[in-house]
């Protein structure tokens, strides 16, 4: 914007000297003194000549200058923040908390992981400076439609029977049923580097009084109560309360409350997983914005809604800092008869690709074992609430027991996005099976960088 008020500044000052050498061509001061009563009238001609060339040129450039001062005054939410101030540009952009999502620019930010960031921007490069932050992923179409976070009446009321189906499930039943069974390490990454790095990084932000971390399908609990002895230490020497939450939808676990030190578990069974955002606050527990890190291991893929509850996790995740590990999922397009599969299997519809259309910066790993259908992280680069290109038709589908889906109903969705819109292919990032989109392959690349450089991956 200062180019173009610098531009149309010139371009004024440019005009008013040569009118000025229009009206008084002879710049000697002593050959002034002879000019003759001829001469003046030339010079008035010419002035006028000039005068009448001067008025468009000089509206056109007034013009300029006034676009120039409205686009300065527009532009914040459509162009990445300086990098002059990075206190000024973090308040910026969490003001958009309370500004609505449903533009036609969606951006995303590119400081990728520093929802895992332990030591300051400098450190880790200049990829990570605050000024990329809010900078455009893709450019949709004005009347782009993306998933809403309410449910149509029949895709709810197929959550409420599966969820009333399984409530009463005890343990034993689940093959990873969380007895014992410590570590996910999802995304082949250290579930107990992870956790000790998210301490070390929040030193960084002085606000940062508290770390929230949720196991969602935690079963018999095994996961939390690991990350309790893990965190118990380094919290009480950074002086940092933590608050572990473990939720299940069946009874595999005991509804406790249990503190060590700096550190709190709780834990919640018979819980809804596909309404967490409302159960949490029905606990007293509103998680909106403020959860560091989310896990959930073989618990999606069981779900009616998974892409609605996937939502729904991403809106707990902490702005600016937060991230979602999860395995794959089940879930059924208008168009197909086939069921399909996220983040392993590709849409059957030619050259779309969900993984590379939401503003959100993801990994994957294409992980096949036992029915696996691939792990996922996803980060929270800004405030925006999580774009997908679908939408509900308001139908499920019974899928049966094939798939191992217990709830054996997936909801089918309609893409919202033309095929000739997305042109992309899997980018692999490494050598232990990562991949990204090449179509943002910065900032994954960024990202997979940033957790080999610090040691999280096993």
């Amino acid at each position: 914007m200062r180019l173009f008020l610098r531009l149309s500044l010139s371009l004024v000052l440019l005009l008013h000297h040569e009118y000025m050498k229009s009206t008084d061509p002879l710049s000697d001061h002593q050959e002034r003194n002879k000019v003759h009563v001829t001469n003046k009238k030339k010079k008035n001609t010419k002035k006028a000549k000039y005068s009448k060339k001067l008025i468009p040129l000089l509206t056109v450039s007034a013009a300029v200058g006034i676009i120039a001062l409205y686009l300065r005054a527009h532009s914040q939410d459509f162009t990445s923040f300086s990098s002059g101030n990075t206190e000024a540009n973090n308040t910026r952009a969490k003001n958009a908390l309370s500004s609505s999502p449903s533009v036609s620019l969606q951006g995303s930010s590119g400081t990728v992981l520093s929802c895992l960031q332990g030591v300051s921007a400098e450190n880790i490069g200049s990829f990570y400076a605050a000024s990329r932050l809010d900078r455009p992923l893709r450019l949709y179409a004005p009347d782009q439609k993306f998933l809403p976070t309410v449910r149509p009446d029949k895709v709810q009321a197929a959550v409420d029977e599966v969820f009333l189906k399984n409530s009463n499930r005890n343990p034993g039943v689940w093959f990873y049923d969380g007895d014992g069974q410590y570590d996910y390490n999802l995304l082949n990454i250290d579930d107990a580097r992870v956790l000790k790095h998210l301490i070390v990084r929040s030193q960084n932000r002085q606000d940062k009084k508290e770390i929230n971390i949720l196991d969602v399908g935690c079963s018999q609990g095994g996961w939390g109560i690991h990350a309790l002895e893990i965190l118990k230490e380094d919290a009480k020497k950074y002086n940092k309360r933590v608050n572990i939450f473990s939720v299940t939808g069946g009874k595999e676990c005991d509804e406790k409350k249990f503190t060590d030190g700096m550190v709190t578990l709780h834990q919640f069974n018979q819980f809804k997983i596909e309404n967490i955002d409302e159960e949490l606050i029905e606990k007293d527990f509103d998680l909106r914005n403020k959860v560091d890190l989310i896990v959930s291991h073989w618990t999606l893929r069981h779900l009616v809604d998974p892409f609605g509850t996937l939502k729904r996790m991403y809106s707990l995740l902490s702005p600016y800092h937060g991230a979602l590990l999860s395995n794959g999922f089940l879930f059924s397009l208008e168009c197909l008869s086939k069921v399909q599969s996220y983040p392993y299997g590709n849409w059957d519809c030619k050259n779309f690709d969900l993984r590379s259309q939401s503003n959100t910066i993801s990994l994957f790993r294409f992980y096949r074992v036992g029915r696996d259908l691939g792990h996922f992280l996803l980060v929270r680069p800004n405030a925006k609430q999580l774009m997908l290109p679908i939408e509900y038709t308001g139908e499920v589908r019974e899928i049966g027991d094939l798939w191992q889906c217990v709830g054996e109903t997936v909801t089918v969705f309609r893409k919202t996005v033309s095929d000739a819109q997305v042109m992309t292919e899997p980018y692999m990032l490494g050598e232990d099976g990562h991949y990204c989109d090449e179509s943002n392959t910065i900032r994954s690349k960024e990202l997979y960088e940033y957790l080999k450089s610090h040691d999280l991956f096993l």
